[in-house]
């Protein structure tokens, strides 16, 4: 017992405990590191570990966790079938009732999937062609299979007009987003110029049904770099306002806001592609959100199918996840994960899924992960270092690895074209939040493939300072004996 010990041996056992001990801090703010490095048997050795055990918010490392589990739980080629069906009875290629869509929340209906989002609807609309020229009833969008809230219930406000932080939605085109052209007014005191760019032959004849709102003023130059501008959804779900102030002489620049009512903008889009087809809906775009029967044909089977759209497989995607890091097309795997699973599309029943997961195939303790969206958008995830890199060696391990390992950055591409000093062969998944910056993921060594995260919380320093310090720490790991 060091009671028993000399005063030079207790002072030398402090010494030792001290310099072995993980520094609490960094230069600002606090890190947490944790690297091993796996032998030929998958046998690990520390390489390096601060903090390892204390919980840092991921930001969007926490897309690694929703990635794997839905690799695991769907399968890389995983996919989602969309399909129309007729809600009547078809007498002559005329519809007497509804045309329905079966939404089941597709989220490759925007590029890089596609050229353009009319391409799939319009795919749809031709196959309902060849059935039909006409539609008595509505056109009846059935979103019901996404129930509940489109986001987490801590989501700030400020984000939800915006394109980053859109809600998820069982049919959307392009992300849920709009794309918006705004400039300043001619002279100060003018309201600001905005106009919808996506909106040129999406409908028709007929106009958006997005209105835009404008409140935002024309100001003096002087508040360049210091002016506002802001986008808010109504809660009509039709129109968007634009407010703040926007400094004389500034240049013009495209926004990207979230749509108000993402069902309703993309199921416009399909009344215009079906009418484009030769398929006249005398009725209106009707979104259904309450979960109704299975339409019904004259003989009592199941509604008559009338066209089908199959989504790229599950490892597609992951790319848009784990490279750019889209915070919708996460959201949206989530509550895809759900869907397959469960049956319904909510979140609560997809982070039930992602923490099973790692509690009972993975082995991480229920205490190193708590997850509270599927993005890492929200400040109120908590994970531990180490809880990541025991993900990543699961995903080192598992059969759908391939298809996780190519959709995670490389160097130069994706979020981590801005990160310098990487060796080559890094394999990463970035986080980035305001204070908060992080990288997880995989790099060859001599002795051996490493794996790492990193974790940055409430640092002020530049975020090119942190990024080096992340870099020079893995540089030295890769090269540890």
């Amino acid at each position: 017992m060091i009671r028993a010990a000399c005063l030079g041996e207790v002072g030398l056992l402090v010494l030792v405990g001290l310099l072995s001990l993980p520094p609490a801090r960094a230069a600002d703010g606090f890190i947490g590191c944790h690297a091993v490095r796996e032998d030929a048997s998958g046998e690990a050795r520390v390489v390096a570990s601060e903090l390892a055990d204390r919980r840092f918010v991921p930001a969007s490392v926490a897309k690694l966790f929703v990635s794997a589990a839905a690799l695991e739980l769907l399968g890389a080629d995983h996919r989602l079938e969309t399909e129309i069906v007729a809600d009547g009875v078809i007498d002559d290629r005329r519809l007497a009732g509804d045309l329905v869509v079966h939404a089941v929340g597709d989220p490759t209906w925007t590029r890089p999937f596609v050229d353009s989002a009319r391409q799939p609807l319009d795919r749809l609309a031709t196959q309902v062609a060849h059935s039909l020229h006409s539609v008595d009833g509505n056109l009846v969008i059935d979103v019901s299979r996404y129930p509940g809230r489109g986001t987490s219930t801590d989501r700030a406000v400020a984000d939800l007009a915006f394109a980053f932080g859109a809600r998820t939605a069982a049919w959307a085109i392009d992300g849920g987003a709009l794309d918006l052209r705004v400039a300043p007014g001619e002279k100060i005191g003018d309201p600001i110029r905005a106009s919808l760019r996506a909106s040129d032959g999406l409908f028709g004849r007929r106009s958006p049904p997005v209105t835009l709102r404008v409140e935002a003023m024309t100001v003096t130059a002087e508040r360049a770099g210091r002016g506002t501008l802001d986008v808010r959804a109504a809660p009509d779900g039709r129109t968007l306002w634009l407010v703040g102030e926007y400094p004389l002489g500034e240049p013009a620049y495209d926004l990207e806001a979230a749509a108000p009512d993402a069902a309703r903008w993309a199921g416009e889009v399909l009344r215009a592609a079906l009418e484009r087809a030769g398929v006249a809906i005398a009725g209106e775009v009707v979104i259904r959100r309450a979960r109704a029967p299975r339409p019904m044909d004259q003989q009592g089977a199941a509604g008559r199918r009338l066209a089908v759209l199959r989504s790229p497989p599950l490892e597609r995607v992951l790319p848009e996840i784990l490279t750019e890091s889209n915070n919708w097309q996460a959201e949206m795997l989530l509550r895809r994960l759900a869907l397959a699973q469960t049956g319904e599309g909510r979140d609560d029943l997809g982070l039930d899924l992602v923490h099973a997961f790692l509690r009972e195939r993975v082995g991480i303790e229920a205490t190193e992960v708590s997850l509270v969206d599927g993005s890492g958008l929200s400040p109120q995830n908590l994970v531990t270092p180490r809880a990541v890199v025991e993900l990543l060696r699961f995903a080192r391990r598992a059969l759908w690895r391939r298809s996780f390992v190519s959709a995670l950055a490389a160097p130069g591409s994706g979020t981590l074209e801005s990160w310098h000093g990487l060796p080559s062969s890094t394999r990463a998944k970035t986080g980035s939040l305001r204070r908060r910056l992080g990288l997880a993921g995989l790099a060859s060594s001599p002795r051996g493939p490493l794996v790492f995260a990193c974790l940055v919380n409430h640092s002020s320093e530049p975020r090119a300072l942190q990024r080096q310090a992340i870099a020079d720490r893995l540089r030295r790991w890769v090269a540890a004996p």
